[in-house]
């Protein structure tokens, strides 16, 4: 694919594609609860113990984008877990919440934070 087509695959819009995700995890050996009890505020969580990922239902809109954008959260949890430590090592950080907040359209005004401040 090229330019940013490749974004239209990266972001769910349907519950079946919700669905065919959550499939994937669970393949991966990565379990997908809900709660309906979480903390307020809380929308989601990866339980590294359990292996599971956890969408808070009280917390969450009944929309399959806010849920895919959890997902894709905690999934970077999962990899983490799976790699034992960070995605990114610290000389990449910078340039990877610069590329990020290109994407998401956040040119003027917008200041990624700088690797020292995420620490």
């Amino acid at each position: 694919m090229s330019g940013l087509a490749w974004l239209d695959v990266c972001n769910a819009s349907s519950w079946e594609q919700i669905g065919r995700y959550q499939n994937l995890l669970q393949q991966a050996g990565t379990n997908t609860l809900v709660a309906a009890d979480c903390p307020s505020g809380l929308m989601g969580a990866f339980h590294v113990g359990r292996n599971a990922v956890l969408l808070c239902a009280n917390n969450l809109e009944d929309d399959p984008t806010e849920v895919w954008t959890v997902l894709a959260h905690e999934s970077a949890h999962v990899m983490e877990a799976c790699k034992d430590g960070p995605l990114l090592a610290d000389h990449q950080l910078g340039q990877a919440l610069n590329c990020a907040t290109e994407l998401s359209g956040g040119g003027e005004g917008a200041s990624p934070l700088s690797p020292e401040s995420t620490t």
